[in-house]
């Protein structure tokens, strides 16, 4: 199933994510059965590339990937934007009804930086766990409750795992907690930004 996608970046079917971070059982369950199902063939796969410059064009999408059930609903759901200097993973898995259950993200700077994070929610879309790695500074992105981005992150956090906030942010106008933009995200309008199949290289 690897070779469907850009990179090892975009495969839903590995949870990912560091050591530091504990991936939670309901994500390695969910990762397992978007695997058993993709690779006998009821469930389809899709990755695209060549996605508009968003956010305010200082965000790129390198490239997204779905995964869709029988019944055409959207169970897994990968991109991976990025600013000039640094970029992030995003995972997002779906339960039966279509409800994001569990988002994972991994972001990396050329200076070294790094945060990564799993977030857990209940069936009606509240964020009932979230961790990060014990020295990430980026912990406001697990407060539920959170209105805007410490001062402690880095501006290149906010770009990248909150990028549809970024400029608000810098104005200290943000309304949205991320679980609250996940939630809101649409995976199929996502996706259908970006214009050409992937094909892996031979």
């Amino acid at each position: 199933m690897q070779e469907q996608y850009l990179g090892r970046e975009l495969d839903l079917s590995h949870p990912g994510g560091p050591d530091a971070v504990p991936t939670p059982l309901l994500l390695q369950e969910l990762a397992a059965n978007l695997r058993r199902q993709v690779r006998s063939g009821r469930w389809s796969v899709a990755v695209r590339t060549v996605c508009p410059i968003e956010y305010n064009g200082g965000v790129f999408v390198e490239g997204r990937a779905i995964v869709r059930d029988t019944a055409g609903k959207v169970r897994g759901y990968a991109e991976s934007p990025g600013t000039g200097d640094s970029a992030v993973v995003w995972k997002l898995y779906y339960d039966r009804a279509q409800h994001l259950r569990v988002a994972s993200f991994s972001w990396h700077s050329v200076a070294g930086q790094s945060a990564d994070g799993v977030m857990l929610f209940d069936a009606t879309g509240r964020l009932e766990q979230c961790a990060t790695q014990p020295e990430d500074t980026s912990a406001t992105y697990c407060d539920p409750k959170g209105t805007r981005v410490d001062d402690a992150v880095d501006p290149a956090v906010a770009d990248a795992v909150r990028p549809d906030v970024a400029s608000r942010a810098q104005r200290g106008t943000i309304t949205r907690t991320p679980a609250a933009w996940l939630a809101s995200l649409d995976p199929i309008r996502e996706f259908q930004k970006c214009e050409t199949p992937y094909a892996p290289p031979r």
